[in-house]
């Protein structure tokens, strides 16, 4: 009896049974623009053949499942930084574009909603007296 293919969790880098990740990639992706399903694609393909990790299918899932909420100017906007910083020259991978990604999400999130509150308070009625 043969032992299941093992492979390394994406999140977690623990072992687990191979899965199939296709179905999951081809909805994500249909779910997204060409634009930015090439971007990403792009980007993973100069990972794996500059990094020090070949990218598997489970980690490209990841990325997709992970950054499904992000709009897609972010997306380039990152992926474009991380090219150009030459981030994949210094070892950095899908993990590490992932975390710059959702960093620069949550950071205009933040200033969207600081914005909103400033933006959208009234300001204090003063009390006139007359005096």
């Amino acid at each position: 009896m043969d032992a299941p293919k093992k492979e390394k969790c994406p999140y977690c880098n623990r072992l687990m049974n191979s899965t199939d990740y296709s179905a999951g990639i081809k909805n994500l992706t249909l779910a997204r623009s060409k634009n930015t399903v090439t971007l990403i694609r792009k980007v993973l393909e100069i990972i794996h053949r500059k990094g020090k990790n070949p990218v598997e299918q489970s980690q490209y899932y990841m990325l997709l499942n992970e950054t499904k909420d992000i709009s897609a100017s972010i997306i380039k906007e990152t992926v474009d930084t991380f090219i150009t910083k030459k981030h994949i020259d210094r070892g950095h991978g899908v993990h590490y574009l992932l975390k710059m990604i959702q960093g620069i999400n949550s950071t205009k999130e933040m200033k969207e909603q600081y914005e909103r509150k400033t933006l959208d308070r009234l300001p204090p009625i003063k009390e006139y007296k007359n005096d």
